[in-house]
Formats: C-alpha cells, structure tokens, sequence
C-alpha cells in the first residue's frame, strides 16, 4: 500500500474586513456563525450567554465532528452547549465570567501560553490518540479546534501597534511562535486557519473605523500529503518539478467577516 509521507505547509493569504463595530465580541461571533452584528445583535464587548444562532460547533456536533475550544470565557460561553461533555470545552481565564479578559489584564501571555498547551494537546490527541498510537483512538478526534490568543490584542490597545511600539512586537512575535509549533504538530492533511477579530489603531484603543483597525490578512494552511509509491517501497516519488517563477498574482478582493 502507499504511505502518504508530510510536505512543508501550503499557505495562502487573504485580505479580510472586519464587521463594524471593530469590537472583539462582535466580530468573534461574526465568525463563530457567519451573521454580522447587524443580524446577531451584540455591537460591544460584553458577555453573551449560549447563543441561538446557528455556528461552527453547532454543525459540527450535528454532523458526529468531535470539536473543542481553547479561549476566551466570552467566545467558550456562547457555543459551550454545541461543545462534547468534559473533554470540548478548553478555556482558560484569570478572572470571573463577568470580567472581559483584556481590559482585566494587563497582559495575557499566560492565559495565552496555557490556550497554546491545550491546542498542542488536542493536536497530538488529533494525531495519536490517548494512547500514543497504538490504536484507533485517535480516529475523529478533534476534528475541529480552535485556539485563541489574546495578549497582542490586550498589549495593541494599551500601547498602540506600530513597528516602533516594542512590547506590540514582542506579543506578535510570542504568538507567531506559538502558532509556529501547533503547525508543526498538526496531524497531516489538516487546515490550519489564522486571522484576527480586527486590527488596531497605531495609538491604541478600540473601536476604531479605520482601515488600520478593518483591515486584516487571514492565512490559510495546508499541511499535504506527497505519495511514496504504490510499490510502497519507501524510496519515495520525486516531486514534481517547480513550476518557472511567475509575477505574484493580484491581491484577493477583501472578504467581509
């Protein structure tokens, strides 16, 4: 038989708009159910119950798709019902379900680190099983999983995001690294999401209705799989050959979220 063998990530790049009002929960939603805050309602940051429209999770567990969630109290909260008993429902916070996370903190690389922990856990559960490998445990497990990192938000809208504005950088850098690892550690043949709720102002704040705080890139990744041979002799096929460099192709139109 062959054995698919990993590639290096394929990767894609999007331009992506956020909803007005540039706010985290509003936008958080936005992209949980695919409705606007035109239609779901919330157009500030403030704690939602389980939520009545439909969303990612809530299809998932219709269709048998094992799901779990590392983030925030207030984007766990609204889909928690959708979410499996026990084992689904990842979030980690310092503070009270009432308190939102990053105007409570100063800082959340630790809440982040932890979030991180959880993804790279469900990533090797996705890829090994409980058991490491040794049977089909691993078979369906999370399927879907979503990792949510909150300190380059928290840091942007105290210091403001620039090049210049050094502890922005630091936090971008920390969670560029974060992502990094749960990269390498994907299962193969997964599709690997990354995007923002919105940007930032370069002075700081929330709320903010220009392109600076619209405007955003979503990546998408795609960890393949090349075939080995149907010999399955483990020599491997030879890639095919690169195509001659061509002239980078026009940007995507802009998506709105």
């Amino acid at each position: 038989p062959t054995r698919p063998t990993p590639r290096p990530l394929q990767c894609e790049g999007f331009d992506v708009v956020s909803e007005l009002p540039t706010r985290s929960v509003p936008n958080w939603l936005a992209l949980l159910t695919g409705a606007s805050p035109a239609i779901h309602g919330i157009v500030g940051n403030v704690a939602v119950p389980p939520f009545p429209y439909d969303s990612v999770f809530k299809q998932a567990a219709a269709h048998g798709v094992h799901a779990g969630i590392a983030a925030s109290p207030w984007m766990v909260n609204p889909v928690k019902r959708w979410l499996p008993l026990l084992d689904g429902d990842g979030r980690v916070s310092s503070s009270a379900d009432g308190a939102y996370e990053t105007t409570a903190n100063g800082t959340t690389v630790k809440l982040d680190d932890a979030r991180h922990a959880a993804a790279l856990r469900g990533a090797h559960l996705a890829r090994y099983g409980s058991d490491g490998g040794l049977s089909d445990d691993a078979t369906g497990k999370y399927s879907l999983f979503v990792m949510h990192l909150t300190n380059v938000d928290s840091i942007g809208h105290r210091k403001g995001a620039t090049v210049d504005t050094l502890p922005y950088v630091e936090a971008a850098r920390h969670a560029k690294d974060q992502v990094e690892t749960l990269m390498r550690d994907l299962p193969d043949n997964t599709v690997l999401f990354v995007l923002s709720d919105h940007g930032h102002e370069p002075g700081g704040g929330s709320g903010g209705a220009s392109d600076d705080a619209r405007k955003t890139r979503m990546w998408v990744f795609q960890k393949a799989l090349v075939d080995e041979g149907e010999d399955g002799d483990g020599q491997g096929r030879s890639p095919p050959p690169r195509s001659p460099p061509r002239s980078p192709p026009a940007r995507s139109p802009p998506l709105s979220l």
